[in-house]
């Protein structure tokens, strides 16, 4: 069947014609249709050079892009995760036109990827890589076959991402794990090539290349056409992170160690899957035992302006300058944060390692596929699709980020220097500021490798800057930097810095991964520009004679709140409620409501009986969101804080439980009746995972 959106019922060309009358009626920089919330971009500035636009697309229509390739012609394609795929025609919106919709395909297995060769379309479905045509000629697909299968369990978890075309022609796949079946291992590979990465020859050869994969949806050839993928956090992966692969690799997650010494492995590591252990320490002090263990090139830290941990997909800008001043550099999607962020990426000692710098937050829905138009503007797919994106405001959608052509005052790239960094601007910045050291800080940390879900930051320390030297142009600036340490995330900070016009930086953060520290001359420190000797300060404190408070001042009940899991020993006849309280697969607790009385003794036992960390926190009444955004603002040390942000709407709250853990709290129920909700703030589940306690 042929769709076009000037093919739907009179009800839904009137309200689309309505919507489109209402986008032109308003500037260039709103959005189109239902979507026009008004709240897409959240950084200040940001659309002075790069504007959103929501595509609109047939109401009758779920476009949950996972894979978008750009055609030939220019045209659009987009395959969703309900196993369509969609070609646009004026994509663009040339003339002020709306695009035009055919459902090419259909009928096919939730395919996350989309790829065009020779006339036909490549997609992974969930069990193969098929090659879909129009043989007749008439506009819709009428070839489905297949080119390479793989075995499958039924797992709902086990995701097959791609295809992306190598230079060859050939097609390269990712396998993501399995979730638990019950009593088994978590995200293991029950069968051959799960959590693996491999190419596909036009004969149906699968040929493997590395393993340790949890579930490598985004991957990508870099502009030295050297392949990366990012995968998400999660049990042995204490957060995003994006990382070079070449054959016979092993990237960190144990379970496909399950087939390395399948005939076809490449993968010569000693260690089986069940030989690997969880620890309190680093990644790399593992790895650094066994040459094919890869470590990340560059961390994507959770928890702070880069995103929540869920990175999808790659882009690498190869658009001659056409989307602005980061050409060759990666952009990388974040479904929780809605987000974008970039890579700036260089080699030190023959190993990839580099910065990562927030882009632009506030999209539709939780990203997944893009692409370039032939334009240069970005085209993002977009899916809910119950992963609980951050807040985003649809369950799915269409998106294109279009460069003004002003260029944003921005660092371009960060590179590792033999005494600290060197920052290059995308714009001379303001000489005087430049060459203040008490304008930047460097902070240096690293994750847990460990079964637990993520990881809080560990052996965090302040780096003292010891100097700074800026260069003549105000574009570049050394930063000489005290303890650096091989193979550390070191977050570098900027604090005001404005260019000569006096225009601020859209971000003043990055996080530089630094697997080598580059031989060669340090800076003298006769060069630099070094910080003033701190102060001494002597505060004088006066003495402040004790008042008792008289009985009667004293509250008849005690007031118990925040974290408290020891019964408080005033509690002579114990509590006067419990609660028991299940948080269950699906990102909810088996609990819509309970009721308590005001000021009663109440004992809360969440139980964890999910594969993913959960707490519960009681907030003010209406506080959900707020608080649950306020979480996803933390930091890098959010997990230490137990995603429980600094605000007095928290009331009550446990710490962060893993699978099969349980936490029980006690506390003094408000006085003032009302609805108080309670809510998890693990970044995003507060969207849905949530309900009501009563007090009465």
């Amino acid at each position: 069947m042929r769709t076009s959106f000037f093919l739907m019922s009179t009800k839904s060309r009137f309200s689309h014609f309505i919507l489109l009358s209402l986008f032109f009626s308003f500037s260039t920089n709103s959005v189109f249709g239902q979507h026009n919330h008004g709240t897409h971009v959240q950084q200040a500035d940001i659309e002075n050079y790069y504007q959103i636009e929501t595509i609109p697309y047939p109401v009758d229509a779920a476009m949950e892009g996972t894979g978008l390739v750009t055609l030939p012609d220019s045209r659009i394609a987009v395959a969703t995760r309900r196993g369509e795929i969609w070609i646009l025609q004026n994509p663009y919106m040339y003339d002020r036109e709306h695009p035009r919709f055919t459902r090419f395909a259909h009928g096919l297995h939730e395919p996350i990827g989309l790829e065009f060769k020779d006339d036909a379309f490549y997609l992974a479905q969930r069990g193969e890589l098929t090659r879909v045509r129009d043989r007749s000629g008439d506009g819709l697909a009428d070839s489905y076959e297949s080119i390479y299968s793989w075995p499958q369990t039924g797992n709902h978890h086990a995701y097959s991402y791609g295809p992306k075309k190598l230079p060859d022609g050939r097609m390269w796949v990712t396998l993501g794990l399995d979730s638990p079946f019950g009593g088994q291992d978590h995200n293991a590979s029950y069968v051959l090539w799960r959590g693996w990465t491999g190419i596909i020859s036009d004969e149906g050869t699968f040929e493997p290349i590395a393993t340790g994969l949890k579930q490598g949806l985004g991957f990508a050839l870099n502009a030295e056409d050297d392949m990366f993928f990012v995968d998400h956090d999660g049990r042995w992966v204490g957060s995003g992170y994006l990382t070079h692969i070449e054959k016979g690799d092993f990237l960190g997650h144990p379970a496909g160690l399950k087939w390395k010494d399948h005939p076809d492995s490449p993968v010569s590591i000693e260690l089986s899957h069940h030989d690997i252990p969880s620890t309190t320490r680093p990644m790399y002090e593992l790895a650094n035992k066994h040459d094919s263990w890869k470590t990340p090139s560059v961390w994507l830290p959770h928890g702070t302006e880069i995103g929540q941990g869920a990175q999808n997909d790659i882009l690498l800008d190869n658009t001659g300058g056409n989307f602005g001043p980061f050409e060759n550099q990666l952009f990388i999607n974040e479904h929780t944060g809605l987000s974008l962020s970039r890579v700036f990426l260089e080699k030190v000692d023959g190993t990839y390692q580099g910065a990562a710098f927030p882009f632009i937050t506030g999209l539709l829905s939780g990203p997944v596929g893009q692409t370039w138009g032939s334009d240069g503007s970005m085209f993002i797919g977009m899916t809910d699709r119950g992963w609980t994106s951050g807040g985003g405001e649809e369950p799915h959608g269409l998106q294109r980020i279009v460069w003004t052509g002003e260029v944003p005052f921005e660092v371009k790239a960060i590179r590792a220097m033999p005494d600290g960094f060197e920052l290059e601007f995308t714009r001379p910045a303001d000489p005087d500021l430049l060459n203040d050291p008490s304008l930047y800080s460097v902070l240096s940390f690293i994750y847990m490798y460990r079964t637990e879900y993520a990881s809080p930051i560990i052996n965090d320390e302040e780096n003292q800057i010891v100097g700074v030297k800026a260069s003549d142009d105000g574009k570049r600036v050394r930063l000489v930097v005290d303890n650096l340490r091989r193979q550390y995330i070191h977050e570098i900070r900027l604090g005001s810095l404005v260019d000569r016009e006096g225009v601020p930086l859209l971000h003043d953060v990055a996080y530089y991964t630094l697997n080598n520290i580059p031989e060669g001359d340090h800076l003298d420190l006769s060069e630099l520009v070094r910080p003033e000797p701190a102060r001494e300060v002597v505060e004088e404190v006066e003495d402040i004679e004790e008042v008792e408070v008289p009985p009667e001042a004293e509250p008849m009940v005690e007031m118990i709140t925040g974290r408290v899991t020891e019964m408080p020993e005033s509690w002579t006849d114990g509590p006067e409620v419990t609660i028991n309280l299940l948080a269950i697969p699906g990102l909810r607790f088996d609990l819509a409501s309970f009721e308590v009385p005001a000021s009663s003794r109440v004992r809360l036992t969440l139980d964890n009986e999910d594969d993913m960390l959960h707490n519960v926190v009681i907030v003010t009444p209406d506080a959900a969101d707020e608080v649950g955004e306020a979480a996803m603002r933390i930091g890098p040390g959010a997990m230490q804080q137990q995603y429980i942000p600094d605000s007095d709407k928290v009331l009550f709250y446990t710490g962060l439980l893993d699978e099969g853990d349980s936490e029980t709290i006690y506390f003094t129920a408000p006085q003032e009746p009302g609805a108080y909700q309670f809510v998890c703030t693990v970044p995003g589940h507060h969207i849905v995972m949530r309900g009501i306690m009563h007090v009465r």
